[in-house]
C-alpha cells in the first residue's frame, strides 16, 4: 500500500530544510538560478514568504509522518500563479514529485479558487521537471 501524500503550509521550522535543498549542488544545476544564495538572504526571502499572502509555499509530506519529500512555491498575480517545485535532494528517484505537485495544485485550487492559469518556467535540460509537470498536465 503506497503512502499518501499530505499537503502543508511552510511553518518557521522549515526555513533550514528549504536552505539547504536550495543549496544543493543538484538542484542548482536544474534552476534558473544556478548560484548559492547565503544564510542572510534566505532568511529575508524566508521571511517575507511567510508575510506575503501572494505567496503560498508548501511543504509535501510523506502522509502521517513528518518526512518531508518536497516544497512548492505559488506566486499569485492576479488569476495566475507561477509555480515551482523542489524535491528535497534525499527524496529523489522515489517518484514522489508528481504527486506532491498535484497535492499542492488541489490545495491551491480550493483555497485560491480565482486563479485560472498556471505558469511554470523549467530548464530544458531538467527532464525530471519537464516530465513531473507534463504529468500533472
Amino acid at each position: 500500500m503506497a503512502n499518501t501524500i499530505s499537503i502543508r503550509l511552510i511553518e518557521k521550522k522549515d526555513s533550514e530544510d528549504l536552505f539547504a535543498w536550495r543549496n544543493d549542488e543538484f538542484t542548482r544545476q536544474m534552476s534558473l538560478t544556478v548560484e548559492p544564495i547565503d544564510w542572510n538572504t534566505h532568511c529575508d526571502w524566508f521571511s517575507s514568504a511567510l508575510a506575503d499572502e501572494r505567496r503560498v509555499v508548501l511543504i509535501c509530506e510523506e502522509g502521517g509522518t513528518p518526512l518531508k519529500l518536497a516544497v512548492v512555491r505559488f506566486d499569485i498575480n492576479k488569476q495566475s500563479a507561477s509555480v515551482s517545485i523542489n524535491l528535497a535532494p534525499e527524496q529523489r528517484g522515489r517518484r514522489k514529485a508528481t504527486g506532491c505537485l498535484q497535492r499542492a495544485i488541489d490545495f491551491l485550487s480550493a483555497n485560491h479558487p480565482e486563479l485560472n492559469q498556471l505558469v511554470a518556467e523549467i530548464r530544458e535540460d531538467n527532464h525530471a521537471s519537464v516530465r513531473c509537470f507534463e504529468n500533472v498536465g
